[in-house]
């Protein structure tokens, strides 16, 4: 089919802005879905919008971890079975898994997946091309803002 090929893989993903990425940590995959960008030390880089998902048990329940960086703060929910076992919302990802109180060999940002040498990679791609506009729901009337997406993203083909 021609998955093999170098350049057809290219041609077919110049298009993606993201793929997700796959981290191992020992046994734990961590997957980050999501990336966003900001200046803060604490996040390493990583801002609003970044999102990352870790399976691991939880009150003996293997569970799903939904991490995410949101404007100001950091956030994480656990799942089991569809059921939210656990919220918390803190300052930094440290914070968070210091409050959870397991995993406590890594620290947050390690299993946030943010310290990750690819992610890092990734996140340094995205200030330098950080002229990149985009909207958010509550924005979708703004009719002035759609138009720059359109002639930026749209157009252009």
């Amino acid at each position: 089919m021609g998955f093999d090929n170098e350049s057809i893989i290219h041609e077919l993903i110049a298009d993606v802005q993201f793929i997700p990425i796959f981290i191992h940590l020992d046994k734990i995959l961590i997957v980050v879905s999501k990336i966003g960008i900001s200046s803060c030390e604490e996040y390493y880089g990583a801002g609003p919008g970044y999102l990352s998902t870790l399976i691991t048990k939880y009150n003996g329940k293997q569970s799903l971890f939904i991490q995410s960086i949101l404007e100001d703060e950091c956030s994480l929910d656990v799942y089991y079975e569809g059921i939210k076992l656990y919220h918390n919302k803190d300052t930094t990802p440290n914070k968070i898994w210091e409050t959870i109180g397991i995993l406590r060999k890594y620290d947050g940002v390690t299993l946030f997946g943010i310290t990750n040498s690819y992610v890092q990679q990734k996140l340094e791609e995205l200030k330098k091309n950080n002229n990149i506009i985009t909207c958010m729901s509550d924005n979708w009337e703004n009719i002035d803002l759609l138009n720059l997406i359109f002639e930026q993203n749209i157009k252009k083909r």
